[in-house]
């Protein structure tokens, strides 16, 4: 699963919640997967992230594997 790399980005450094992006390292292309992310993990090709707070706190999840070129 060397195709692809995952972004957290916070505007101007703030605390928060971030923007997840994922990089497409052959096609050096950037997708929004969505904003106001919490959390966000990647392992094994699966990327999971979580939305809300602590109390809403929402979990979704895609597999990069299936993914096409």
């Amino acid at each position: 699963m060397d195709r692809f790399e995952v972004v957290a980005e916070r505007p101007d450094g703030a605390d928060g919640p971030a923007r997840l992006l994922l990089y497409d390292i052959d096609g050096r292309t950037f997708t929004l997967i969505t904003d106001g992310v919490a959390s966000a993990v990647a392992r094994h090709g699966m990327l999971w992230w979580s939305t809300g707070d602590q109390d809403t706190a929402e979990w979704h999840a895609v597999d990069l594997r299936t993914l096409s070129a």
